[in-house]
């Protein structure tokens, strides 16, 4: 009712065009009665708020009793953002900014400004201000109004939802056209994206002191699609006033069905412990055998290898060069690829990275890749504070550069995720035999996709992409495919035979999912 409610003002103050809101909208006004039908349900439904949803999946995920949080994002219902803390499982908002004025789509407004995607590419925008200046910070400060305890307010003269999310005045305001997608990254470009990222980091951080001022607590949880904004997240660990700050691995809307399941939990049963999940493979796994008979059918010749002898034989190969996609255990939930669904390579030289962007992921060269390390040895390669970093939400820097090239952004930061047997013992094997035959326990982890497509799931998007994004191995669930060995019409890119028979065959193939 709330989203109606805002999406029916913004239909009538202009801000948005009415047949674009009934294409986007309609369908859910019949959310209840499409979950009925498609679950076989007549039970009751719950409905959460967005925003209390996006908290409670932060505090649900964290080992925190009694925490603050913070939620910012582009909209829920009507708020953009929301401080509050939470007992024992309940929780209290103490303050809300709403709509139109939002950290997430002034954030988008500078994505869409600089050619990229809205609502897909704001992390571009993150990478590509560590290339520039604050020269744009005053320009910007006419845009958006910061006041000391981190409230803001948008001059709406320079925004337009319902289009491009910018307006003419927002053009002029800058004095150069917005780049077209594809065009040349200048110095201008990257010095917005500077000034914005910033901006929003002030904001934050504000808001994050104000947070502590009126709660005196000692733990905050992060949520919503600004925390996905790992140099903000590590701004807000390093230069904020609390002691223990968590940012969930489903930080964004994906997270809200968690938040929601949490809140229905807290409420019919009451708080008992957290975390409800320690763990984000969460996903279907595959079972081995089926991988094997699907290979079989589609063609594809492999290697078995045993979890005995798989991780060196992968090490060997990531040691001598090779790019290699692994699938491998439950698939991670978010938007990052935590070691199921990963593209792994060796991080030593900047020539991989570049390598990898180009000719395998489809990248710009700008964007940074992450490393993932063994959880006890981080400290000697990267700025860790003593505590893990489980999920990639948070940059840190790079204690040896030079020894790091592919994983090293050009400010010298790393979007770390660290890693222990407990969370994913064969990859941790991997790192182990990969650090006898390097001296490094540190691979480069990277999302297994190509650029504008989602993570792979299932064997089948696996082995297109292996196909399309040029990786030299597959490795998955225990098989080892090596593109040099192959039939050309089965993994030359472009052609589409596998495509086909591989969409057949996938039937064969036996999925498990969990839940927990």
């Amino acid at each position: 009712v709330k989203k109606v409610g805002r999406i029916i003002s913004s239909i009538s103050d202009g801000s948005e065009k009415p047949n674009a809101i009934l294409n986007k909208w309609s369908d859910k006004l019949h959310t209840k009665e499409t979950l009925a039908s498609q679950l076989d349900y007549d039970g009751p439904i719950k409905f959460y708020p967005h925003h209390l949803s996006h908290a409670a999946a932060s505090y649900a995920l964290s080992s925190f009793e009694d925490a603050a949080f913070l939620v910012a994002d582009g909209v829920g219902e009507w708020s953009t953002t929301t401080i509050g803390m939470v007992k024992r499982g309940k929780f209290e908002i103490i303050d809300e900014i709403v709509f139109p004025h939002s950290l997430g789509l002034f954030y988008s407004a500078i994505t869409s400004f600089l050619g990229f995607q809205v609502n897909s590419d704001e992390y571009k925008v993150m990478g590509l201000a560590s290339y520039g200046t604050t020269s744009q910070l005053k320009k910007l400060r006419e845009i958006i109004s910061l006041n000391p305890d981190g409230s803001f307010e948008l001059d709406m003269n320079y925004f337009d939802y319902s289009t491009r999310m910018f307006s003419d005045k927002f053009i002029e305001l800058f004095g150069i056209e917005p780049r077209s997608k594809g065009s040349e990254i200048k110095n201008i470009h990257m010095d917005i994206a500077c000034s914005a990222q910033r901006l929003v980091e002030e904001s934050l951080l504000a808001l994050s002191q104000r947070l502590h001022n009126l709660t005196g607590l000692d733990n905050l949880c992060l949520s919503g699609g600004v925390s996905l904004n790992c140099v903000a997240n590590a701004k807000i660990s390093s230069q904020g006033p609390f002691k223990n700050v968590f940012i969930p691995f489903g930080a964004g809307d994906e997270g809200g069905s968690i938040g929601a399941a949490a809140l229905a939990h807290y409420e019919h049963n009451g708080f008992k412990s957290n975390p409800i999940s320690s763990t984000a493979y969460l996903g279907p796994r595959y079972e081995g055998k089926s991988i094997q008979r699907y290979l079989n059918n589609i063609g594809l010749t492999y290697e078995v290898l045993d979890e005995e002898h798989a991780p060196s034989k992968v090490a060997n190969l990531l040691s001598n060069g090779a790019v290699i996609g692994w699938f491998n255990g439950r698939m991670e939930f978010g938007p990052r690829a935590l070691g199921s669904r990963s593209i792994l390579a060796n991080p030593k030289t900047k020539e991989m990275k570049d390598h990898v962007n180009k000719l395998i992921k489809g990248r710009e060269e700008f964007r940074p890749f992450a490393p993932i390390c063994l959880e006890d040895q981080a400290e000697n390669f990267f700025e860790t504070k003593d505590k893990p970093y489980p999920y990639m939400t948070e940059v840190v820097s790079v204690k040896r550069p030079e020894s790091l090239g592919a994983i090293t952004h050009i400010d010298q930061s790393a979007r770390l995720q660290t890693l222990n047997q407990k969370q994913n013992p064969m990859l941790v094997s991997v790192l182990k035999e990969f650090q006898s035959l390097t001296g490094i326990p540190v691979l480069l982890n990277t999302s297994f996709n190509k650029a504008g497509e989602p993570i792979v799931c299932t064997p089948f998007d696996a082995i297109n992409t292996f196909r399309e994004g040029l990786l030299d191995y597959l490795y998955i669930e225990g098989c080892l495919i090596s593109r040099k060995d192959q039939p050309r019409d089965l993994v030359e890119p472009g052609t589409h035979r596998y495509y086909f028979i591989g969409r057949d065959a996938a039937n064969n193939i036996q999925t498990t999912y969990f839940f927990s």
